[in-house]
């Protein structure tokens, strides 16, 4: 007897918990991608300011979702918007500018973390449910050799003197053969 009871009870509890799972309006999973994160922090120099893109995702679901943005950069970031709505299956870019103060310490970190939080349907079910995604990411103030902006502009003036180089080694294979080719000919 006393096990039939505890049956009931059990079955009436998962009854219970499927109805009121079915009657909820569940959320679609979206995501955001940071190309950075606690072990590939965004390096700047004290003064550089760059933007970075972070990409708001929709991809499974039936609808489109809206998100709102909310960010605590410790004072070093700024986002494009504050509202963001992502269509079904798409990828929406968010432009987040960050600004390292020309007074901050080598060795000094930033955190920055963005909340995107979705907001409510209307209709759908009896209960409303609201999703949302946090990107967190440091941000470490770094000597100028160090820094994202140097590296990019040395890595253009290594790209401009591969350039250079590898034109030369053709011009002297061209050099050679051409030199070669008369050789054989004034034999």
């Amino acid at each position: 007897m006393e096990k039939n009871k505890i049956k009931n009870s059990c079955r009436g509890g998962f009854i219970l918990l499927t109805l009121i799972l079915f009657s909820i309006n569940l959320t679609s999973a979206a995501g955001v991608a940071v190309p950075y994160w606690n072990e590939n922090p965004l390096k700047l120099a004290p003064g550089e300011s760059t933007t970075i893109q972070l990409t708001l995702q929709n991809m499974v679901g039936d609808e489109d979702v809206t998100f709102e943005a909310t960010l605590s950069g410790e004072g070093v970031a700024l986002l494009d918007g504050s509202i963001y709505s992502v269509p079904l299956g798409a990828e929406v870019p968010v432009n987040l500018k960050v600004d390292v103060p020309k007074n901050a310490n080598i060795g000094e970190n930033y955190n920055i973390a963005i909340s995107f939080r979705e907001t409510a349907r209307e209709g759908g079910g009896m209960i409303g449910v609201t999703g949302a995604v946090t990107a967190r990411f440091p941000v470490e103030v770094v000597g100028e050799e160090d820094s994202l902006l140097y590296g990019k502009k040395s890595k253009s003036e290594f790209d401009a003197w591969m350039f250079i180089i590898l034109g030369l080694i053709i011009l002297v294979g061209i050099f050679l053969i051409t030199k070669k080719k008369k050789e054989s000919n004034s034999k």
